[in-house]
């Protein structure tokens, strides 16, 4: 969703971001980063969906992990640990990158679910290879939150579960309908 001024100057581009790791901590080892652009469209029939917009993701080479998080990533279907496990980039280069991609647009309003895991577990190792976060502090979002203030309109299933892309995309197109639902 681009907010805008009265001018209609875009002032924020939303991004929401789905990291898959392999810890629950701040310090994660992170699997890979997916993240897209979205906004909620009105149709003529006053019906809202998702625009998504660009795209990012990279698949990340392993370090650190947790065995619990190793035994819940077992218990996933083949496709969704091949999809996690295949990365081959180092995180200081996946970090560039993606601050690239947010770099890209004025300003972004970046949404995690929630925003004390993604979003923290992103700033923790943006902060270790000492890597400006390429976004405000002021414009976390937290997705939880929105979709917890509608418990009546759940959360579709992503076409590939635990596929950070496929996951980002999901919740995008689902925050950016529970968004227009506070516009009305």
């Amino acid at each position: 969703m681009n907010t805008q001024t009265n001018n209609s100057t875009i002032i924020h581009t939303d991004v929401m971001i789905d990291l898959e790791t392999l810890s629950l901590a701040n310090n994660a080892a992170i699997l890979s980063i997916g993240a897209v652009t979205f906004k909620p469209v009105d149709n003529v029939d006053n019906t809202y969906y998702a625009r998504i917009g660009k795209s990012y993701y990279t698949g990340i080479q392993k370090f650190d992990i947790s065995k619990d998080t190793i035994d819940w990533w077992n218990k996933q279907t083949l496709e969704a640990r091949e999809e996690a496990f295949y990365g081959n980039i180092d995180l200081p280069s996946a970090l560039h990158t993606f601050s690239k991609f947010c770099n890209q647009f004025k300003s972004v309003r970046v949404w995690g679910n929630a925003a004390s895991f993604d979003l923290k577990i992103l700033e923790h190792v943006y902060k270790v290879f000492n890597i400006p976060v390429p976004w405000k502090y002021t414009n976390e979002m937290c997705y939880r939150t929105l979709k917890n203030l509608f418990p009546a309109i759940p959360q579709p299933k992503p076409k590939f579960a635990h596929n950070a892309l496929s996951d980002a995309a999901t919740q995008a197109e689902h925050a950016a309908l529970l968004l227009s639902l506070l516009e009305r």
